[in-house]
């Protein structure tokens, strides 16, 4: 009889440290958000948006008048932040 409940008792501290184990990566996992912005205002008119962005090569990504513009006939155009490391 002891012996079931030493296993018993030995499953249920396993139960709770990855149960510890689970809150704990959870907070260390979470979005940190962080503002960016860009302003196209000054950037000249061209077909390339720059350095920070990565696009689908096949779409028609520009920079017009200070906006970033798709002229695709694609339905999901996808323009991307690309992260620095």
């Amino acid at each position: 009889m002891f012996n079931k409940i030493k296993v018993f008792l030995h499953g249920q501290a396993i139960t709770v440290l990855l149960q510890i184990l689970l809150i704990i990566l959870s907070y260390s996992c979470a979005k940190k958000e962080t503002a960016v912005s860009y302003d196209f205002n000054n950037v000249p008119d061209r077909i390339w948006i720059g350095d920070d962005f990565w696009t689908v090569p096949l779409e028609d990504w520009h920079v017009n008048s200070g906006k970033v513009n798709c002229q695709s006939q694609i339905q999901e155009e996808t323009c991307s932040l690309a992260a620095k490391t």
